[in-house]
């Protein structure tokens, strides 16, 4: 059962689940009207209907990637020719992975970003710490004079507070990743052609949640380098919201109101991975949660990319690091890969959103959606005069210590909008509703 919420007067009033801190510190940093989400009932005034402003949807498409890994040249990755073509299929804007000038398929991965409109969110340091300051600014030159158009950020060194070998971490990691990115700050806001280029901090490694790394950046004077604040939030099997209000208040506690660029997230499905560790969904079950984290991250104004794109070949179906893409691939070659459940619908969901105009400013629509507290929903609009309702039951559908499906019942949403009432069944996956 569900439990009516509270009545307020808007979708952003305080009594709202979503409209908190994320929304706010978002919408501050990105300078742009909070995007208005509901949760739950949301009453008239006794004979007119509450307006709502729109939020357009190619905000929400652009907020949103795909992250890759180039530099894999040996795997799946090494079919550079092939690969960002289902990136560019997927709907995507922009793609998140290592820009490395001295791999022989760096210059394809550019030719083909450029021709199929592909942006890019760019990493250069390598993990194992082996980049110098001299090399790095070579790396950043190397972006300005070849690949400044394609160059929407560049990220800080990724994860470095963790080694994937399990070794222990060096003493003085914040202190040379902050030396890094203080290098990648000066270089891109001194470069002309990379103006429009944002700085996004090493994104950590949140296993246990580690608040007092966030700390250790910022007493290595972190926020002096960054337009965003680099995030990995994995929900291990959870709802795609799990901890990431937590989260996202590390990043406000320690490095003050700066916008969150989660640069990794998403679900593996490598169903017979051991019960420790990352936790595995079925496919169908990320195919569910997928543009529902879109949408989280969003509402909180957050961009996010989904990790990853390519699978690797995983015959038993137990190495998590092998499952989490949305491209199952068998082999390296691409003729034996298929698509996942999650693709198809993530192109749907995507390509949706997608706008041909510059920009637009919707206008304000007469709504009132009456529904539980537990029901999310948010409203977009586009240059051709379409105004659409997104909402989804904000529930669990995976039990990821039983692994086995829970039956989450749809609930009943009341939309009213200037033609009258509809009554729409509203479950786990997200639904669309055309405003009229």
């Amino acid at each position: 059962t569900h439990t009516p919420s509270t009545t307020a007067s808007a979708p952003t009033a305080p009594g709202s689940a979503l409209s908190r801190r994320g929304l706010l510190a978002g919408a501050a940093a990105a300078g742009a009207a909070v995007p208005v989400l509901g949760a739950g009932a949301f009453s008239p005034a006794a004979a007119a209907l509450p307006t709502v402003t729109p939020v357009w949807s190619e905000k929400v498409r652009r907020s949103f990637g795909i992250a890759v890994q180039p530099q894999m040249q040996k795997k799946t990755y090494g079919a550079v020719k092939v690969w960002p073509k289902y990136a560019a299929d997927l709907g995507v804007s922009w793609i998140r992975g290592r820009y490395s000038p001295g791999l022989s398929n760096n210059d394809d991965l550019i030719a083909q970003c450029r021709a199929l409109g592909l942006k890019w969110v760019m990493t250069l340091i390598p993990e194992d710490w082996s980049m110098s300051q001299t090399e790095l600014r070579r790396s950043l030159a190397h972006v300005r004079d070849h690949a400044a158009d394609l160059c929407i950020a560049i990220e800080g060194m990724n994860e470095p507070n963790h080694n994937r070998d399990g070794s222990r971490v060096r003493s003085d990691w914040a202190a040379v990743s902050v030396a890094y990115q203080k290098t990648i700050w000066d270089f891109v806001k001194s470069t002309p052609s990379m103006r429009n280029v944002s700085v996004i901090s090493p994104s950590l490694q949140m296993g246990g949640d580690p608040y007092a790394d966030f700390v250790a950046l910022r007493d290595a004077g972190v926020a002096n380098y960054i337009d965003y604040a680099g995030m990995h939030s994995y929900p291990a099997g959870l709802k795609p919201d799990s901890k990431v209000d937590t989260r996202l208040e590390y990043v406000r506690k320690t490095w003050g109101a700066v916008p969150t660029w989660v640069s990794e997230t998403g679900y593996q499905n490598a169903m017979n991975a051991p019960l420790s560790g990352p936790r595995p969904v079925p496919t169908d079950v990320a195919a569910t949660y997928g543009p529902r984290s879109v949408l989280d991250y969003f509402t909180r104004g957050c961009k996010s990319a989904r990790y990853e794109l390519l699978g690797e070949p995983d015959p038993r179906n137990s190495e998590p690091e092998a499952s989490y893409g949305l491209i199952h691939c068998p082999t390296n070659d691409p003729s034996s890969w298929t698509v996942k459940p999650e693709f198809y619908t993530m192109k749907s969901f995507v390509t949706g959103l997608k706008d041909t105009a510059a920009s637009y400013t919707p206008a304000p629509v007469a709504l009132q959606v009456t529904a539980p507290s537990t029901v999310k929903w948010l409203v977009t609009g586009k240059s051709d005069g379409t105004t659409t309702l997104y909402a989804y039951l904000n529930a669990s559908i995976w039990d990821i210590k039983d692994r086995r499906r829970l039956t989450v019942n749809p609930v009943d949403v009341v939309v009213v909008d200037r033609l009258g009432a509809r009554t729409v069944k509203v479950g786990a996956d997200v639904v669309s509703v055309a405003l009229r």
